[in-house]
């Protein structure tokens, strides 16, 4: 019978933490942690927590810390019942809670910038692997300069799907590629990345300018990247995201690692 009544109450605060007290008619204590709850998804979304994986952690762990907080208290406090909260008010506040506290996840998410994606290929390792899965400021480009080294989210309207590239070169820049190796403006390319490059890029001699309004765009695994070499430079108004960091992957030591 306790068990029962242990999943019965892990269950209520899944569905809003609170709720599994506020079931027992223990008003005060159930508003108190589903104000707690409301505070950390608000804060996740609005602060911007999520830009930063440490934040983000912390945040998962206060939310699993306070779901099975708010489980095993009521559990421990379910054969002292307040009677005082009626039967009509309990329900309607069991109703009500859950449909706040996921309401408040939704509208908050929706009008935040942050998302995951699944990285369905290796065009970007080593700095993103296959299958991993990143977190990425979708409007970041929206409110900063596009730079050359960085990791972008751009809109392809050639293959009319997003990619994730490393921009090499921006409006004006010559993208030129000699013997094996890539210089832009005469500089060496592969010397710039965040990571040794010691292969021959295979690719034939050729030179690109990057025109107005425009970005030449390569994969970090630069002999197996469909990117600018074929379908050519991207608008700048397409490239709008900025990956921040890797948050999920199945080599646990790359978790959180910033791009």
């Amino acid at each position: 019978m306790k068990i029962l009544i242990l999943i019965k109450s892990f269950l209520l605060a899944l569905l809003a933490p609170g709720l599994p007290q506020i079931s027992s008619g223990r008003l005060k204590k159930g508003v108190t942690i589903f104000s707690i709850s409301i505070l950390l998804v608000t804060s996740y979304y609005l602060l911007g927590l999520w830009r930063y994986f440490p934040l983000l952690f912390l945040f998962l762990l206060f939310t699993v810390i306070l779901v099975i907080y708010s489980a095993i208290e009521a559990f421990s406090k379910h054969e002292k019942r307040n009677n005082k909260l009626s039967l009509k008010n309990t329900l309607f506040l069991s109703f009500l809670l859950p449909i706040l506290f996921w309401g408040t996840e939704i509208i908050a998410g929706k009008y935040s910038s942050v998302y995951e994606a699944f990285v369905p290929t290796n065009s970007m390792q080593p700095t993103i692997m296959d299958s991993e899965y990143v977190v990425i400021d979708e409007n970041f480009y929206l409110d900063n300069n596009i730079h050359t080294g960085e990791v972008c989210l751009f809109y392809n309207d050639v293959t009319d799907n997003y990619f994730l590239k490393r921009v090499a070169g921006i409006p004006g820049d010559t993208v030129k590629f000699s013997e094996g190796r890539i210089f832009v403006n005469n500089s060496d390319y592969l010397a710039s990345l965040p990571f040794k490059f010691n292969e021959k890029v295979e690719f034939p001699d050729s030179s690109f300018i990057v025109p107005d309004g425009y970005a030449f765009v390569l994969g970090d695994n630069l002999n197996n990247s469909f990117d600018s070499r074929y379908f050519g430079p991207v608008k700048i108004e397409y490239i709008t995201g900025k990956p921040l960091y890797v948050y999920w992957s199945s080599n646990f030591d790359r978790i959180g690692k910033r791009i």
